[in-house]
């Protein structure tokens, strides 16, 4: 399977610039994806250090404070009730409806008036924006969360797992890397030659599903002497972290 074969992007994946409506993707109906959602939405509005001691911001966080909450209530790993994830629904399209400030930014050339639209923009149409994002991480979440079990996992809607195809399978890079113990290991900068005397115990790469990057999406590796290997000396490995 090449990477064109996987599942193209669906459209609530896409740029929301400047005033395209989210639509609410399907994610599992339990505990842990309200969980994740409201997370990544407080996360969203603290990294706008600017907006985030506005009266709207801390109603935000509160109302995704009190979501949290109710997820450990229902279960983490349970079926919320059909009300919940209506209410729920309906919270997250308040957060992500247009409103009468989103408008086309003025050209890239004009970098006074840009900036000044962009300071101008409403927290409102900046959580918009990031709706993909933040959706994006949350579904890999919980999917990560609920992959523990084929019961759990069975939870997750077919079209869930299709929009997160590429975060999970290592055909989506331009090319295969993988995790791997011993042999000869790739890496994103300089391959260890295959003539030394150094023994791959264990490479890791970055991971986006697993929210494990080393590097600019690179690797680590670890090294060891064959002599160290036989005597089991592994405190004398040595440690390599690759990136772009």
């Amino acid at each position: 399977m090449s990477p064109d074969s996987l599942n193209p992007s669906p459209e609530w994946q896409k740029d929301l610039l400047p005033n395209r409506p989210f639509r609410l993707p399907t994610f599992a109906p339990v505990g842990i994806a309200i969980q994740c959602i409201s997370y990544e939405i407080i996360a969203e509005v603290l990294k706008r250090k600017a907006d985030a001691t506005l009266p709207e911001a801390r109603q935000i966080m509160t109302d995704a404070r009190r979501w949290i909450d109710r997820a450990h209530v229902i279960g983490l790993d349970k079926i919320a009730p059909a009300k919940e994830i209506a209410n729920f629904e309906a919270w997250l399209k308040t957060l992500a409806e247009l409103n009468d400030r989103d408008r086309e930014p003025p050209p890239l050339v004009d970098r006074q008036a840009r900036q000044q639209w962009f300071n101008e923009w409403p927290l409102a149409s900046k959580l918009r924006c990031a709706m993909p994002q933040i959706f994006a991480q949350a579904l890999t979440d919980s999917i990560a969360f609920l992959a523990g079990s084929p019961a759990s996992a069975a939870l997750v809607p077919a079209e869930a797992y299709d929009s997160m195809e590429r975060r999970f399978s290592p055909l989506a890079r331009p090319k295969l890397r993988t995790h791997q113990m011993l042999g000869h290991a790739p890496a994103t900068q300089e391959a260890m030659g295959v003539d030394s005397d150094l023994i791959c115990l264990l490479q890791l790469v970055s991971e986006e599903a697993l929210g494990m990057t080393f590097g600019d999406a690179g690797e680590v590796a670890f090294w060891i002497s064959g002599d160290d290997l036989t005597r089991g000396r592994f405190d004398n490995a040595k440690i390599r972290l690759q990136g772009h």
